[in-house]
C-alpha cells in the first residue's frame, strides 16, 4: 500500500472541514438539557459520521481516490449504517457476556479475535449494508484470506496509527505539569486528542477502500457497475481498466500501469481513451521504442476519429522524445499537419510535409499539404520566400488540382502583405 498518499488523504480539505463541523456539532448536542432531544441529535450525528467514514470505504473501494464531496453527505443511501454497526457490535457484546459466564477463562481470547477480525467486518458492511454478512464468520475469514498480506500490513497500520493520538495526549500531559496555564493545556490537550483521532479514523477507512480495490475481483465486487448501463463488454473493460490504471498512475507505479493496460488494448486496440491513457502513461515512463510504435496507431485511430488537434498534439509528444519519428502514410501526414496548423505548431507543420513529394511522388495529398506549409512559412515563421516556392510547386507539378486555385489566392496574399 501507498502509505504516504493515505497519510495525505486525512489532511484533504472536505476531510478536515468535515471533522471540523461535526466537532463542533457534536460539541453543541452535548449543551442540549432535554435527555431526549440529546439523544435523538446524537443518533443523527453518529448517522452522518458514519455515512461518510464508510463512503470514503466505498469510494477508494471502486478507484476513487478523491475523498467523497461534503454534499454527498446528505445524500444517498447509508444512513441507516450507525444503527446497523450498532446491531453488530451488540451481537458480539452478547456472545462477549455469554462467553465471560461459561467460559470466562475464554474471554481475553474472543476480545482478541474480535479485535483482528473488526476492520474486515467495517469493510464488509461498508460495501454490502448487511448485518447478517457482516456477522458470518463464514464471510469474515474469507474477507481476511482472501486480503491476506494487506489485511496484515492493515493491522500493523491499525495499531500504529492508534497510537499516535496517545502519544500525542500523553506529551501534552507531560507538559502540562507544573504549568499555570494547566486548565488551557488540558483543553488544547482534549482538542488535539479529538483531532488525531478523527486524523487516524480517515486515513484507516482510506487504506481499508484501497485493499478492497485492490482485490476486487477476487471478493467479487467488480460485479458491482451496473449491468443496465455498462451493457457491452468493452465498456465495462474501460471503465474498469480506467480506474485501476489511475490508481496506479497516482501512486506513481508507473510501469504496472503500463503492464496492466498492454493487456487489455492487446484484446481491445480500438477503445481510443484507454490508448489515450497508454500513451500518457509511455510518456512518463519514457519508452521511448513503445512509444513511436503506439504513437503511429494512436494517431490513426485519432484520425479516424477526425480529432486532428488531439493527433497533432499526440504528434508532438513523441517527436519530443524521438526525433526522428514520422508518419507511413501521406494521408496521414496530411491530416496530423492541418491539425498542427490549427493549434499553432507552424515549424513542426513544415517539417511534417517536408518532401512528400519525393517520399509519396504522384499522391493526390501533396497540393494539400504544401498549401499548408506556404501558410506556416508565412504566416507562423515569416519565410514568405519559402512560402512561394512551395506554392510555384503546387502550380508547376499539379495544374489541375482543386487546390491551385487556393494557391494562387494565397500567393496574391503575400504579395499585398509585402506592401
Amino acid at each position: 500500500m501507498k502509505v504516504p498518499y493515505f497519510l495525505k488523504y486525512g489532511l484533504d480539505w472536505n476531510i478536515i472541514i468535515f471533522i471540523v463541523v461535526m466537532a463542533l456539532i457534536s460539541a453543541m448536542i452535548s449543551s442540549v438539557q432535554s435527555v431526549v432531544i440529546s439523544f435523538v441529535l446524537r443518533v443523527i450525528w453518529f448517522s452522518v459520521y458514519f455515512k461518510y467514514t464508510f463512503q470514503v470505504i466505498s469510494e477508494i473501494s471502486e478507484g476513487n481516490l478523491e475523498p467523497p464531496p461534503l454534499e454527498d453527505v446528505f445524500s444517498g443511501r447509508g444512513f441507516l449504517l450507525f444503527l446497523r454497526m450498532l446491531g453488530v457490535a451488540l451481537v458480539f457484546i452478547g456472545i462477549g457476556f455469554f462467553i465471560l459466564l461459561t467460559l470466562k477463562y475464554f474471554v481475553l481470547l474472543y476480545a482478541f479475535i474480535v479485535a483482528l477480525a473488526w476492520p474486515a467486518i467495517i469493510m464488509i458492511m461498508a460495501k454490502e449494508h448487511n448485518v447478517g454478512e457482516a456477522i458470518s464468520p463464514g464471510r469474515i475469514f474469507e474477507m481476511i484470506k482472501t486480503l491476506g498480506g494487506d489485511y496484515i500490513n492493515l493491522l500493523i497500520f491499525f495499531a500504529v496509527l492508534n497510537v499516535l493520538p496517545i502519544m500525542a495526549s500523553v506529551y501534552l500531559g507531560g507538559e502540562s505539569e507544573g504549568a499555570s496555564s494547566t486548565i488551557l493545556l488540558t483543553i488544547i490537550g482534549l482538542l488535539f486528542f479529538a483531532l488525531i483521532s478523527e486524523y487516524t479514523v480517515f486515513v484507516f477507512h482510506a487504506m481499508m477502500g484501497y485493499c478492497l480495490y485492490r482485490h476486487q475481483e477476487d471478493l467479487g465486487y467488480d460485479a458491482n457497475y451496473d449491468d443496465d448501463y455498462y451493457a457491452d463488454e468493452a465498456t465495462y473493460i474501460r471503465i474498469a481498466s480506467m480506474a485501476e490504471c489511475t490508481v496506479l498512475e497516482k501512486e506513481k507505479r508507473y510501469e504496472e500501469a503500463v503492464s496492466r493496460l498492454r493487456s487489455v488494448l492487446e484484446k481491445n486496440p480500438e477503445v481510443l481513451d484507454l490508448n489515450l491513457k497508454y500513451h500518457n502513461l509511455l510518456l512518463l515512463t519514457k519508452e521511448q521504442d513503445r512509444l513511436v510504435r503506439h504513437g503511429q496507431h494512436l494517431i490513426q485511430l485519432l484520425i479516424n476519429a477526425k480529432n486532428q488537434r488531439q493527433a497533432a498534439q499526440v504528434y508532438c509528444n513523441v517527436i519530443n522524445q524521438a526525433s526522428d519519428f514520422t508518419l507511413p502514410t501521406a494521408e496521414l501526414r496530411n491530416s496530423v499537419a492541418q491539425g498542427l496548423y490549427s493549434i499553432g505548431k507552424h515549424k513542426e507543420t513544415v517539417q511534417l510535409v517536408k518532401d512528400m513529394h519525393k517520399q509519396f511522388p504522384g499522391s493526390y495529398e501533396i497540393p494539400q499539404a504544401y498549401l499548408l506549409a506556404a501558410k506556416a512559412l508565412c504566416e507562423g515563421l515569416s519565410q514568405d520566400q519559402l512560402a512561394l516556392k512551395y506554392l510555384d510547386f503546387i502550380e508547376g507539378k499539379f495544374p489541375n488540382s482543386p487546390v491551385v486555385k487556393e494557391a494562387k489566392e494565397y500567393r496574391e496574399v503575400i504579395s499585398r502583405m509585402k506592401h
